[in-house]
């Protein structure tokens, strides 16, 4: 990222959160998706509601993405599955620039991250997320939006 990003991070946010919020998970991933009959009432549901806030809906976007789809995945389907949320709801910069809140917080929390304390599906979820991330934000060059 680039330097100076911390003084500058509250004009960053106040300039991202100037669009609409919405009800957010902020742990969206498919650990905490459960799916039933599809076009039934239960055909998805979303458990573990205990960090939700309002924010922007595209921040539980790029933590799906970031923390569930592999890198190939990810290079082939996202622009598809941006440009279907973009037209329900969704500016698409706002994509790059969740990526970039969602990499602050995972390095200002990094340091209550300890490897032994997690199985293996704990360590290969952070690895994911660091390295899904990392390439988001390179190939949607997240750093335009940087005051």
């Amino acid at each position: 990222m680039r330097e100076g990003l911390a003084e500058k991070f509250d004009e960053y946010l106040d300039g991202l959160f100037d669009r609409p919020l919405t009800l957010v998970h902020s742990d969206f991933r498919l650990d905490n998706l459960m799916f039933g009959e599809p076009g039934s009432a239960d055909a998805c549901v979303v458990l573990d509601w205990q960090i939700c806030s309002a924010s922007i809906g595209s921040l539980d976007l790029q933590y799906f993405i970031s923390g569930n789809l592999r890198k190939d995945v990810i290079a082939k389907h996202t622009d598809e599955l941006l440009d279907t949320y973009y037209e329900a709801s969704m500016p698409r910069d706002d994509y790059a620039r969740t990526s970039l809140i969602l990499a602050l917080y995972i390095v200002t929390n990094s340091s209550a991250i300890d490897p032994k304390n997690y199985d293996q599906r704990g360590n290969d979820l952070i690895e994911l997320i660091y390295a899904s991330l990392g390439e988001s934000m390179v190939r949607y060059e997240a750093e335009r939006f940087l005051p």
